[in-house]
């Protein structure tokens, strides 16, 4: 938790801001990017099971040291190879990230185990040739998560470590259990006002902060989460708290 607690007091007003230069190129529309990143990295910061999850695909992992050695315009280059809503305007030297939520999903497809969306019905666990571990998550954890449109489970199938959410229809569950007991713990959500897409994370039990990349605006700032009826909630994480370990240094 020191590391995380560094990071927001040294970087409070310069983490992944708007509106900086890649070789005399300008980003734009960088938001949703930029609140993937830190959602990401904060998560991995705090969380064990996160840090051995993200390492485990080389571009991730990658990703995941440009963003600690605060290499904040490479790693949005990093990520501008792997997104398919990328422009590249050499006319006006500008690079548009004009791709929604939905499509930044390539940046960890490598890491998801399992996807099941709102209509789908739950597949058999009993396979022709017996038991279908592939379909026990549907059954398992993945059904839980019926307040959201979409759902995505990234890690081993049999435990996931992260459960990312889209589509939510009612307020956000602070905790949701599966069927085997297991707690899963909402740790950020991707807020929409307009056209601008923000975070907001569980730096401590319970505590929560505001991530913007408004250059004008603190990069972290105190939040509540009865703050999020302002906001359209476009995508939940949530931590598989039977292995996040949290990291204390």
């Amino acid at each position: 938790l020191l590391e995380l607690q560094e990071l927001m007091s040294q970087e409070r007003f310069s983490y992944i801001k708007a509106g900086a230069l890649f070789c005399s190129y300008q980003f734009k529309k960088t938001c949703v990017l930029d609140s993937h990143l830190a959602a990401f990295h904060t998560t991995f910061i705090r969380f064990k099971n996160i840090r051995y999850l993200f390492t485990s695909e080389k571009p991730f992992k990658n990703l995941m040291a440009l963003l600690n050695r605060k290499k904040y315009v490479e790693a949005r280059i990093a990520c501008a190879w792997q997104l398919k809503h990328v422009w590249f305007d050499h006319t006006r030297k500008e690079i548009d990230f004009y791709g929604n939520m939905q499509a930044h999903s390539t940046l960890f497809d490598k890491l998801v185990c399992a996807e099941m969306t709102s209509k789908q019905k739950i597949p058999s666990i009993h396979g022709i040739d017996g038991w279908n571990p592939g379909s026990a998550i549907h059954d398992e954890i993945l059904r839980h998560f019926n307040t959201f449109g979409c759902i995505k489970a990234l890690g081993d199938p049999t435990d996931p470590a992260l459960i990312l959410g889209y589509g939510l229809t009612t307020e956000p569950l602070l905790h949701i259990k599966d069927k085997k007991n297991r707690i899963f713990q909402l740790q950020f959500l991707l807020l929409g006002k307009g056209d601008h897409i923000t975070m907001c994370f569980q730096s401590f039990p319970n505590k929560w902060r505001h991530y913007d990349n408004d250059p004008a605006k603190p990069s972290f700032q105190s939040f509540t989460l009865d703050n999020i009826k302002d906001y359209v909630i476009h995508l939940a994480g949530y931590i598989n708290m039977s292995h996040a370990l949290e990291c204390k240094l």
